[in-house]
């Protein structure tokens, strides 16, 4: 399904979905950690659910990272054409690239 400007409104839907899950996967890590260390976990349980918690964010973060801009075509978290990835703004929404940004009005195709 295309909009009026030709994007792809189910690729920027993913895009948006993989952002909010990336997001809550990494901030909701430490409040996880903190209940289980509350309600007085054993510390194998304990253990084993922060480092699965810990890889699920991680590959959330490798599935948001491995987008394509809709716009551009290019990584969309990544500066260069090699993929080299600025991990200060992971969550951004605008393309590292060419500016696009899935949650705004920027529905202006490249020339």
């Amino acid at each position: 399904m295309r909009t009026a400007c030709g994007f792809d409104i189910q690729v920027m839907s993913r895009l948006r979905t993989q952002r909010r899950w990336a997001i809550f996967w990494v901030a909701a890590y430490v409040p996880f950690g903190l209940a289980l260390l509350y309600c007085d976990a054993s510390v194998v349980f304990g253990s084993l659910a922060m480092l699965t918690w810990f890889a699920v964010a991680a590959v959330a973060l490798v599935r948001l990272r491995l987008n394509d801009c809709p716009r551009c075509g290019l990584m969309f978290y990544a500066e260069s054409v090699w993929g080299m990835t600025n991990l200060a703004i992971p969550f951004t929404a605008q393309c590292m690239h060419c500016g696009f940004e899935v949650d705004g009005s920027d529905d202006e195709p490249i020339l």
